[in-house]
């Protein structure tokens, strides 16, 4: 059996548990209907989530992209902190929209080349960058942010 890397990856962060960045919801049905987790309560978990950095959550697997925006659910406006969401209170909510707003320009030098691979990476050039442990060359370029596939 050939998993492939996310597969991996997401099997050991669901190992973990729930965190800052992964939710897990039971899906309940009755009557071939879903019964839980309510719409309410899974829009605040997507807006607690598109408030943060980055987040899963695991129905099946749906993975919640960095946003530019703050989002808002029909409850409120809603933040991860450890395992749970909580409401943002007003002092949260304004720093929020003040570091979002910065961020609306993405330059062109913040953008993953489409298509690019490790072996079309010069290593003179990005070793420079990489911190010194014992993880791979490529894992250091991946938890940076300079390498996404």
């Amino acid at each position: 059996m050939n998993m492939s890397k996310e597969i991996r990856e997401l099997l050991y962060q669901i190992r973990l548990g729930e965190d800052s960045s992964i939710e897990f919801k039971q899906l309940i049905f009755k009557a071939n209907k879903i019964q839980a987790p309510n719409k309410k309560s899974l829009a605040d978990e997507i807006a607690a989530f598109a408030n943060s950095t980055e987040g899963r959550i695991i129905l099946g697997v749906d993975y919640i992209e960095k946003s530019l925006f703050v989002h808002q659910s029909s409850n409120g406006y809603f933040y991860r902190y450890g395992s749970a969401k909580r409401q943002m209170p007003p002092d949260f909510l304004a720093r929020l929209f003040q570091q979002r707003s910065q961020v609306r320009i993405i330059y062109f030098d913040e953008q993953a080349v489409p298509n690019t691979i490790f072996s079309d990476l010069e290593p003179e050039l990005y070793r420079r960058f990489l911190p010194e442990n014992e993880q791979s060359e490529r894992t250091k370029l991946e938890k940076m942010h300079l390498l996404t596939s």
